[in-house]
């Protein structure tokens, strides 16, 4: 388990994985000989949060999601947004070139191949954005408006949302993937291509895991939450 006193480069050392979740802290490379500790202070990030977030991405059977409640919902909801972020704008583009990529190389026999798990990467990216755009047009400030409410004491009267209604409705992104791996691992021969099928699928299920984490973050630690500010305003 990762604790403040052990040095940043020795957490990237011990998974280069870990750069993406550092990052969404506004935390960039050169660390020196500088604590997970000292790194955070020098970047006003909450240590102890930093912590957990690494654990849980570190450790597959770590979610200690009663933990995580005692941090700010702002906290939460910070992480989140800038998850969102990064699958937007790099993962996603990043897979999606691969792809292209793969088309371009790829022997006359397997165009037909690639090009069919092209169109399912298409159609899940886009199945993705619209999932996010939801969360960040609809549910984020949903959360914001609640967190405003909350350190005014003030009810909700007429806000008809509440934050159970997208817990009922919080549809599975990860399926798809899923299956959509599995369309390579089965189906797709490249005797030539195999390093970056290879990458592709590196970056698919780096993925899955990440937007597990993140479904984990919403609906155990931020719904919670939510729900009790909701139960306090007596909403």
């Amino acid at each position: 388990m990762v604790s403040k006193d052990m040095k940043m480069a020795d957490l990237v050392h011990q998974n280069y994985h870990i750069l993406p979740i550092i990052n969404r802290f506004d935390i960039r490379l050169g660390f020196g000989d500088k604590t997970i500790s000292q790194i955070c202070e020098e970047k006003s990030v909450e240590t102890d949060f930093f912590i957990e977030v690494v654990n849980v991405f570190l450790n597959d059977e770590y979610f200690p999601k009663e933990n995580l409640q005692k941090f700010s919902v702002e906290s939460i909801l910070d992480y989140l947004k800038k998850s969102h972020d990064y699958f937007l704008n790099v993962k996603l583009e990043s897979i999606e070139k691969k792809i292209n990529a793969l088309i371009d190389i790829c022997c006359k026999d397997n165009t037909s191949k690639v090009e069919l798990i092209r169109n399912f990467f298409i159609e899940y990216k886009n199945e993705l954005i619209e999932h996010i755009k939801y969360e960040d047009e609809i549910i984020f400030p949903y959360v914001n408006t609640v967190i405003k409410a909350d350190i005014k004491a003030e009810k909700l009267e007429n806000n008809e949302f509440r934050i159970n209604y997208y817990l009922e409705n919080h549809t599975d992104i990860e399926e798809k993937l899923f299956d959509l791996k599995n369309l390579i691992i089965k189906y797709l021969q490249l005797p030539k291509e195999v390093e970056i099928s290879n990458e592709i699928l590196f970056e698919l299920f780096d993925l899955e895991k990440d937007l597990q984490n993140h479904q984990n973050f919403e609906e155990k630690v931020l719904v919670p939450l939510v729900l009790k500010m909701e139960d306090k305003l007596k909403i």
